[in-house]
């Protein structure tokens, strides 16, 4: 068995329990509410080569601030699937963000070329 088989059946047992789980509306919302937070601090940090660990850090920071003020509330808890919701949508966000700000690397026949190509055909 290949290397890279192994890890990937043994994530699929680990998740296929979670995907027959009951996802609640608010799990959507600390996913989106932490990507837009990820992408835009990500984008705001654009010249800098650690903008993607700045987003990915923004999105958990202010999720991990809202699940401590829920937890200070009456009869609050610490919600740590919540949790795991900010840090899906914070590394998506980032993730989006700065693969749209990394230039993209083309190979030419002189070497190296950063940007993006266009190739442009009429007929």
């Amino acid at each position: 068995m290949p290397s890279f088989r192994l890890p990937a059946v043994l994530a699929a047992f680990a998740i296929a329990p979670s995907a027959y789980a009951d996802v609640e509306h608010d799990k959507y919302l600390h996913a989106g509410i932490s990507a837009v937070i990820a992408s835009g601090v990500t984008t705001l940090a654009v010249d800098s080569p650690n903008r993607f660990w700045y987003g990915l850090g923004a999105g958990m920071a202010v999720g991990l601030a809202k699940e401590f003020a829920d937890k200070r509330k009456t009869n609050g808890r610490f919600d740590s699937k919540d949790l795991l919701a900010d840090l899906a949508g914070s590394l998506i966000g980032a993730y989006a963000a700065d693969s749209l700000l990394r230039p993209a690397v083309f190979k030419q026949p002189t070497g190296y070329a950063y940007g993006v190509q266009l190739n442009i055909a009429f007929d």
